[in-house]
């Protein structure tokens, strides 16, 4: 057969043979009609709502993955092997088979489509129906939902699909479409029972693998043949200070000997840190994953009110457009109406975090939803969950990160924030008894940040034309934490149990032994800080008998409050958020302290502050130098 000639981004026109049995895999895709529609499918999907403007396609993508596969030639056994009755003349024919059907179970508008239809699939297993199979039931064949191994797929597929992830659909539609033989097309194609049930079906789902030392090369190649190709499509859609050319870097990783081990190390080394810096620019900026989480709700909406929506689907797996899933002008509306209550970013491994992305964002959904169902709103609610794995996983110290975004179709309220506040206290913070653990000071930065955005996202929706800015206080100077060095000055805010009485808080407010010279002002601060929290677990002791659900955050910072169309900043003295439990109401207690002045003095001075910016709240003094105001948000 005749090589593939293409022209692929970022690399230019090249010629690609084809080994056996790859060459007879391209010819079915080809006379299947899958080789045009993957010229048609755009590579980024539904992202082009952020990204106007971009041509790749996925046939794109695909040839990219040949193309690296036949460089890696050299540096693979190039000998005759069998998975099966399945014979390849080297890994690279493995690699290429692999390649080009792993790419055809893409629907139009790619991961975030893929996505809502992964959500509506698992929403359905309560209902005891084998998933997978309803769709190979949609194509009208006899002669597939009776093939015991047909059903046996699908069972693992349904196994697999349960796991939440959401990469794994477009391989399992691919499985399907092989099993059907392409069954509802003009040209039926036949495809060979070794390319589904000793090649593609193992190689998604391993649990169907017969024992056989050629599938960890396979697996270790494939991963990075499709990151490499990856890599190549996206490095020309960012801005970057650095530019890693495919083949130059091929070249260098060709050995005549074959690839070592240390060469594929240090390969990793190489792409680890360049292909997080392209997705951290591409895949994961705020507005793609604005794009991912809208669309895949909105596909999960029109699914679960659709009559038929495995037909639905199943028309969707032939199709390229995505004006057949979702009208370009509804899904901007979408956009454009969509607010961020929240956005939580961790690199940090939090062992509390629901097993699997859908988890995360099905039990999010469902908590806002059941609180607006009580206030009788009709806010729609679009959670984006994302797990970023590194390259380099298995073999460094980097983390996987992971992505929640939660986005409102309606009016954005102050409680949909408490709420998300108050499932991040739930599953990520532990309240730990001891301020020295190392786990509690490896997350508690990372929760920080998390926390800052959220009680900004609390500030921006109760007064949109303000701003807030966090400035933590040194609190080493005050002798708390000395021991843990700088990283304690860097953390501010410190989540306290409904009765204020954990070992943290009590640790904060302890009346610091040794204040270094200087800092005499910031212990008044804190002081007063001290004195509110005293005040305000009078008040919970008051209703013990009502047993109060709520949850305080300590604020031991200088929070700046700045109107930023009058270019009006005025600084509080730290303070403590209230949060309800229940219906995520928050509340916000800030301070006024004068070091060398009166309660009274501090009181006149914080109500001249709040009458600037324009709020309104109940002014009280506290003992001493200390006044503090309740504010509603």
């Amino acid at each position: 057969m005749d090589p593939i000639r293409y022209t692929i981004p970022n690399v230019g026109p090249v010629s690609i043979p084809l080994y056996p049995p790859a060459d007879t895999v391209y010819s079915l895709l080809r006379k299947a009609g899958e080789t045009h529609r993957l010229r048609c499918l755009p590579h980024i999907g539904a992202l082009e709502f952020a990204y106007p403007g971009i041509s790749h396609n996925r046939w794109d993508y695909t040839v990219s993955m040949l193309y690296v596969a036949t460089r890696l030639r050299s540096l693979t056994t190039n000998t005759n092997f069998s998975l099966g009755n399945a014979n390849f003349s080297s890994t690279a024919a493995a690699l290429q088979c692999l390649a080009l059907i792993s790419n055809i179970g893409h629907l139009p508008g790619t991961y975030s489509v893929e996505k809502g239809v992964c959500r509506f699939l698992l929403s359905q297993r309560q209902s005891g129906e084998r998933l997978m199979a309803l769709l190979v039931e949609n194509y009208g064949s006899d002669d597939i939902v009776n093939d015991s191994r047909v059903s046996l797929l699908m069972d693992k597929a349904d196994s697999s699909l349960a796991d939440g992830d959401y990469l794994i659909l477009s391989r399992l539609l691919s499985i399907i479409k092989l099993a059907a033989d392409f069954a509802h097309k003009r040209v039926r194609v036949n495809v060979p029972d070794w390319l589904i049930h000793d090649l593609f079906a193992p190689f998604v789902l391993k649990e169907l693998r017969q024992p056989n030392l050629r599938w960890t090369e396979i697996d270790e190649y494939f991963n990075l043949v499709r990151r490499l190709a990856y890599l190549n499509q996206d490095t020309v859609l960012v801005e970057s200070p650095i530019l890693v050319g495919l083949s130059p870097l091929l070249s260098n990783l060709v050995d005549p000997k074959g690839m070592t081990s240390d060469a594929l190390m240090q390969s990793r080394e190489i792409l680890v840190a360049y292909e997080h810096m392209v997705f951290e620019r591409f895949y994961h900026r705020a507005e793609a994953r604005q794009v991912a989480a809208v669309v895949a709700w909105r596909v999960f909406c029109l699914l679960k009110n659709e009559q038929n929506p495995e037909r639905t689907i199943v028309s969707w797996m032939y199709d390229h457009r995505l004006s057949k899933v979702r009208r370009g002008k509804l899904l901007r509306r979408d956009l454009r109406t969509s607010c961020l209550i929240g956005s939580i970013s961790l690199r940090s491994f939090f062992p509390s975090l629901p097993g699997s992305i859908y988890d995360t964002e099905e039990m999010l959904t469902k908590l806002l939803t059941a609180q607006i169902s009580r206030a009788r709103d009709t806010a729609e609610f679009a959670v984006g969950g994302l797990q970023y794995v590194p390259l380099d996983s298995q073999h460094a110290i980097e983390p996987a990160h992971i992505y929640v975004d939660v986005y409102v179709l309606g009016k954005a309220l102050t409680k949909h924030v408490g709420r998300l506040m108050r499932w991040v206290t739930d599953k990520l913070d532990s309240f730990p008894e001891d301020p020295q653990d190392d786990i509690f000071w490896m997350a508690k930065p990372e929760l920080e940040q998390v926390y800052k955005h959220l009680i900004g996202q609390l500030v921006k929706i109760a007064w949109p034309e303000c701003r807030v800015d966090l400035k933590p206080w040194a609190l080493t100077r005050l002798g708390k934490f000395q021991e843990r060095g700088t990283d304690a000055d860097e953390v501010c805010i410190w989540l306290s149990a409904s009765n204020l009485q954990d070992g943290v808080t009590r640790h904060i407010v302890r009346s610091p032994r040794r204040v270094q010279s200087g800092y005499e002002s910031l212990q008044h601060e804190l002081h007063g800080v001290a004195q509110l929290r005293n005040q305000l677990q009078k008040s919970t002791r008051s209703m013990q008998s009502a047993r109060p659900r709520r949850r305080y955050f300590l604020i031991t910072a200088s929070i700046r409050l700045i109107k930023t169309q009058e270019n009006i900043e005025h600084e509080f003295d730290g303070g403590i958020l209230q949060l309800s439990a229940r219906t995520g109401a928050a509340y916000l207690y800030l301070l006024e302290t004068k070091s060398g002045g009166t309660p009274r003095r501090a009181a006149n001075e914080l109500k001249r502050k709040l009458t600037t910016l324009g709020m309104k709240g109940k002014v009280a003094q506290l003992k001493k130098r200390s006044a503090y105001v309740k504010i509603t948000l």
